[in-house]
Parts: structure tokens; sequence; C-alpha cells
């Protein structure tokens, strides 16, 4: 009886074997190439991930700075504000970098971070080598108040966005001016608009004023901070 029992036990996993090798059959979520975790809700004390975010996942947590956020902050949610993925969600490269002195709060893309003081480590996202469009990246602010000297991130200035908001100086120029005017100025994008890299700089004891590109900028004494574009 044991023996028979035996027998048909090996049977059953014979066939169930079988039909696990049926073409078609589903293989097992580990065995899934190109396959991401979920994001999980923040960094923790990895270097680095890349993680997929839902839709839902953009609208879960607090968030504090902008372009670099409190390491404590929801990855999801700081990557739709940094304009890396839109309220669908997507797949984001995020990785920790090093404490900031101050952390903005800033309205973009439809998310509006908090402001928050000293905090050790931050994280920050990539684009992961490829070439940015404006759809990948936020738009950029009204003007570069409230950044800390030596922050830059890539940013987004709209059709129309040249038009508006003053400008001091000729690079590096006062941090309240129109930074997409500013940078039609510099020549680093067109009237169009484009993509730029803003990057923010100690203060000056003056800033002149000059015509460049089809703007006139204004001339300033003492401002406490700066900011100009990379090439």
């Amino acid at each position: 009886m044991l023996r028979m029992l035996s027998i048909t036990t090996v049977a059953i996993l014979g066939i169930a074997a079988a039909f696990s090798l049926v073409p078609g059959a589903e293989a097992p979520a580990a065995a899934q190439p190109g396959r991401r975790d979920a994001c999980p809700l923040r960094l923790g004390q990895q270097p680095s991930l890349v993680c997929d975010c839902s839709g839902q996942a953009t609208s879960r947590g607090s968030i504090y700075g902008s372009t670099f956020y409190t390491d404590d902050s929801a990855i999801c949610r700081a990557a739709l504000h940094a304009g890396v993925i839109d309220e669908d969600g997507g797949r984001v490269s995020v990785y920790a970098d090093r404490g900031q002195s101050s952390y903005p709060a800033v309205e973009r893309n439809g998310v509006t971070s908090t402001g928050y003081g000293n905090w050790p480590r931050s994280i920050a996202f990539r684009l992961e080598g490829r070439r940015a469009r404006r759809s990948e990246v936020g738009s950029c602010p009204a003007n570069a108040m409230g950044m800390s000297a030596g922050e830059s991130f890539t940013c987004s200035c709209e059709p129309g966005s040249t038009e508006t908001g003053t400008v001091w100086g000729s690079g590096p120029y006062t941090s309240d001016s129109g930074v997409c005017r500013a940078a039609l100025h510099a020549g680093v994008i067109d009237e169009d608009g484009g993509i730029l890299r803003l990057r923010a700089l100690p203060g000056r004891s003056s800033y002149a004023g000059s015509r460049r590109n089809g703007v006139a900028t204004n001339g300033w004494g003492a401002n406490g901070q700066s900011f100009d574009f990379d090439d």
C-alpha cells in the first residue's frame, strides 16, 4: 500500500513539473526580467535605489526641500515635485547626498514642499544618463531665493516664461531675479524657453546691468545670494 502511494505521489509531482514547463505558463514573479520593486516610502539607510512609483504613491507622505530633500521625505512624492515622474508614477533613480543647511519650501508640479533647517542627509534624483527633455524635468522656479550656495539643479523654462520677471546683474544674477528671463539674457535658452542648469552662488558686493539677447538687466549693489547657469 505504501509503495503504491509513493508511486502515485511521484506521478503527480511529475505531471506538475511538466505543466510548469508548458509554453505560456505564468513564470514566478521573481523570474520576470526587468522587474523593479515598488519604491519604499523613504530611502532609509540605502545609498541609492532604482524603483517604481505607483500613481497612488505620488500623493503619500511629506517632503522637505526642493531638488535636494531631507532623507526622511517620501520618495515618490518628492520625485513628482522634482519633475522626474508625473502623477501616474514611473521609474525613479534616487540617491543619498550630503546634508544641507536649509531646505526651501517650493511649490512645483502641483506639489508644495515644506521648508526645514539643517539636516544631515539628503536625497535627490537622477535621469539615468538620458538626455533631459522638458517632460523629464520640473519647471524652473520664478527666482532662486532660498537656495544654498553650491546647490544646483536642472529645470525647464516654458514658452512665454522668458518675458516675465526683473533681472539684476549680468551673470551672476541676484537671487531674486527672474530665472527664465535671466537665462535668456545669458544665452543658455532662446525665446521659446528650454532646459537649463541653475547653480546657486554666494552673494556679491555689486551687480552690473547690461543688454544681451534682447534683454536689458539692471545694476544693483550688495546682495546676499546669487545664481548663474552651467554651460
